[in-house]
């Protein structure tokens, strides 16, 4: 395919006429050049214009010729174009132009001549029109039909560049569907009655308006499909010269706007709807500004012709046969005994409903449609419900038992049965018989039974046997020492199956029953302060069980006061005390059992809120703290204070001199303080460490840290050496050497969140969580002597972010992810 290039050029056309006479001679152009000269005539019959070819360039001029238009710097592509064909030589040209001139509207003008490749352009003249031009028609078709129908309009200079095109029938607009310079399409507007002219608008400009006039044919309503029908009932309408757009259709039953469907090119169809109020009815349509005649339309009045059955229980389904009901269910009502019932199912000729809740006897049942009643002849007998036996009656809890009768009602009769007064879950019934399951609410030995409503409403029918509940029994314990916290299991036959009803007790020593099936009771002592040889007895309800043998505890936590209440805690040996710091510095007194607050909420300085995601190290009987954040704000802190144990207050030191952090971890050795990690601002892993000097208030850099980093590791400083655990990884901290060495990993497998316990000679690490371990309970010794650890007694629960120390021999351990107030101690072995 070959493409052709046309080039716009008017900087020549300009120079040259600026130019003139002056400059006798030009420089040779490849191409054509033209410039326009002044207006010579503007009136009602247009304008004349001229121009002149000054220069032939190397290729012919295939046409020549002016353009025109309402904005600057018109072109064939954007304007009116007048052409003039070819051209051979040299001189001036000029044309008389009256097509699509617009009186008193401003134009601009030029010249231009073509090329096979380029276009070239005149300079530009504008001009205010005296007229010349303006739209017209020659003629349209058709020339009859209704509101929404297209018309084709013939004619020319519908079409200028910039202007707006309408149509207007008689003294309205309409719409224009298609638009060509001589064509328009446009619809017949809604509000078009009679006769019409027609006439095309550009801008302002009015075309001639023909003789011919469009006639709107008058609509009618031919008849109706029926001229009695029901409420919801579907009618057909045969019409003539309505609209083929549905919107400017509209029908109407007296005052009320009917939603409707064409059928064909002459019939649609409605439903007569439910709020009309009235059973002598009128329908008439609207077509924009014409209305019709109106026709009339009678509703039917309900009939009751027979109803089945005629006797039966609460819930038996009747079916009434008759005329003139509704084919919309909603509009069908259904009384018994002047009671409205929802029908099941419900039509024109036929409706269902199941019998309602009544007191035996004979009821009417009649049907109402609109504003009309139809009566039966005859009435509908309601049975008397009776209860003739029930199996079995030694039972246990969710037991199936099977009631026995007649005249109880179908499956879908509403009906209830009661066991000791606690309603049963019935499982299926029929007329004449029942499943229930033995309710868990039930807690007697006994208990009696009845059914209510099954087929008399309210009447209540008493089984006149007893329910006699199977005693529980225990045959087998999982284990016969129990350790405090520790979960056993118990088996046997007849438990109840919920957890919360038992009561249960090992010497005095409470238990607590954390499952139960019929056949499985788990229970677990959560704390004693000595140990026992009973056996466990065991209550529900009125019902008493014990084992058969003694159970020993041994192994116990005990529980004492409970303590701060913080999920991430941070732990010391305080004194002869334990302290527990987050925030706040409270004090566990063992001989008092109970927690002192030692100090308010942790802060530096003037700087508020409360500090989070810190780094804390205790040295002495004072617990440094510093870097994180404070409150809800986003800067990370490098500022540190100290909680002096003997003033009883918070003192600022000398600030990390490393960028803030979140994270970070710490140890102490000595009288020394050790800080590093964490993650910084911009989201990296610090690996920095740094050394605090309480003496000289000052921090030195130290070897960096070479192992894993995990904003969930735990560090202590034991022996003379500092120790960083990263969830698995152990690494230890020689201060001489100022070097890491990696010792044995931590045997408990990867955890985060876990928990350090330590003192100047142990330390302990154990619970957190870990892949796909919501929470551990183990605990773990580590010896750095021999680079060894030792599995020691497990906690009784599973935690993670709980807190702990160590007093002497006892090990404290409390608080943690959901368990955030409550704390148990026991003797290290």
């Amino acid at each position: 395919m070959k493409y052709r290039q046309f080039i716009v050029v008017t900087i020549f056309s300009i120079l040259a006429f600026l130019w003139g006479c002056t400059t006798p001679e030009l420089e040779e152009r490849p191409h054509p050049l033209v410039r326009t000269l002044p207006i010579i005539a503007n009136n009602e019959n247009g304008i004349t214009v001229s121009a002149e070819v000054f220069q032939l360039g190397e290729g012919a001029i295939i046409d020549h010729g002016f353009v025109y238009g309402i904005s600057e710097n018109p072109t064939i592509d954007s304007a009116i174009v007048f052409s003039m064909g070819p051209r051979n030589g040299l001189g001036v040209f000029s044309e008389n132009i009256r097509a699509k001139l617009l009186r008193e509207k401003t134009y601009f003008v030029r010249a231009y001549v073509q090329t096979s490749n380029l276009v070239v352009y005149g300079n530009q003249y504008d001009f205010v029109s005296a007229g010349g031009g303006a739209p017209e028609v020659i003629s349209f078709a058709p020339a009859q039909g209704v509101i929404g129908d297209s018309i084709t309009i013939v004619g020319k200079d519908f079409l200028i560049p910039g202007l707006e095109t309408s149509v207007q029938f008689g003294d309205s607009g309409t719409k224009i569907i298609s638009l060509t310079d001589t064509l328009i399409v446009a619809e017949v507007p809604p509000f078009a009655v009679g006769s019409s002219g027609i006439a095309v608008f550009v801008a302002d400009v009015v075309s001639n308006v023909v003789q011919q006039q469009f006639e709107i044919y008058v609509p009618e309503i031919v008849g109706l499909s029926h001229a009695v029908a029901n409420i919801g009932e579907e009618v057909i309408l045969e019409f003539k010269n309505f609209s083929k757009v549905v919107e400017y259709n509209s029908l109407k039953i007296g005052e009320f706007e009917l939603a409707y469907e064409f059928k064909s090119d002459n019939t649609l169809a409605f439903q007569v709807p439910d709020s009309v109020t009235s059973y002598s009815l009128e329908v008439q349509a609207t077509i924009g500004e014409q209305s019709t005649d109106p026709v009339g339309l009678d509703l039917k009045r309900p009939v009751i012709l027979d109803f089945t059955p005629k006797s039966g229980t609460i819930g038996t389904e009747v079916t009434i046969v008759g005329t003139g009901f509704s084919p919309i269910a909603s509009l069908n009502s259904v009384f018994v005994n002047g009671v409205e019932v929802t029908p099941s199912e419900s039509g024109a000729t036929e409706i269902k409903v199941q019998m309602p809740s009544a007191t035996p006897g004979s009821y009417d049942i009649d049907v109402a449609v609109f504003d009309s009643l139809a009566e039966t002849n005859g009435q509908f007998e309601y049975w008397r419900t009776l209860i003739t036996g029930m199996s079995p009656l030694s039972v246990t809890w969710n037991e199936t038992v099977t009631i026995s009768g007649v005249h109880f009602g179908d499956e879908n009769a509403p009906k209830e049965v009661w066991v000791g007064g606690n309603r049963a879950n019935i499982v299926s019934s029929s007329d004449s018989e029942i499943q229930f399951r033995v309710p868990l609410e039930v807690l007697e030995t006994t208990a009696d039974v009845e059914i209510r409503a099954v087929s008399i409403g309210d009447q209540r029918v008493f089984s006149g046997q007893l329910l006699t509940f199977k005693q529980p029994q225990i045959q087998a314990v999982s284990k016969t020492d129990i350790s405090i916290g520790e979960q056993f299991t118990v088996t046997g036959e007849n438990f109840h199956p919920h957890a919360t009803v038992y009561e249960a007790s090992l010497a005095g020593i409470e238990a607590t029953v954390v499952t139960a099936r019929t056949n499985l009771l788990v229970l677990v002592i959560p704390s004693a302060t000595t140990g026992a040889l009973a056996p466990l007895d065991v209550n529900v309800g009125d019902f008493n069980f014990q084992t058969p043998f003694d159970l020993e505890l041994t192994g116990f936590w005990t529980r004492v006061a409970d303590g701060p209440s913080w999920e991430t805690l941070h732990g010391y040996t305080y004194g002869s005390q334990g302290a527990i710091f987050y925030g706040l510095v409270s004090a566990y007194d063992i001989a008092l059992n109970q927690w002192v607050r030692k100090i308010g909420a942790f802060r530096i300085g003037n700087f508020g809120g409360s500090l989070s995601r810190f780094v804390s190290f205790q040295i002495g009987d004072s617990l440094y703290a510093g870097t994180g954040k404070f409150g809800g704000g986003s800067s990370y802190e490098n500022r540190f204070a100290f909680f002096d144990g003997t003033a009883q207050h918070w003192n600022v030191i000398a600030a990390l001199p490393a960028p803030g952090r979140q994270f970070a971890k710490g140890f102490s050795i000595g009288r020394s303080g050790f800080v590093g990690l964490g993650r910084l601002a911009n989201g990296t892993f610090a690996t920095d460490f740094w050394r605090y000097d309480t003496e000289t208030d000052s921090w030195t850099q130290i070897a960096d840290f070479p192992g894993t980093h995990s904003t969930a590791a735990v560090a202590f400083g034991i022996a003379g050496h500092g120790y960083i655990s990263t969830g698995e990884e152990i690494w230890q901290y020689d201060p001489i050497m100022d070097q890491w060495t990696r010792k044995n990993d931590f045997p408990g497998g990867y955890r985060v969140n876990h928990t350090v316990i330590q003192t100047e000679d142990r330390v302990i690490i154990g619970l957190g969580s870990g892949l796909g371990v919501s929470s551990y309970n183990d605990l773990w010794e580590y010896d750095p002597s021999s680079d060894s650890w030792e599995r020691i007694q497990d906690f009784f629960q599973s935690r993670s972010l709980a807190g702990g120390f160590l007093v002497g021999d006892k090990l404290f351990i409390g608080g943690g992810y959901d368990r955030k107030e409550d704390y148990y101690f026991s003797p290290l072995k």
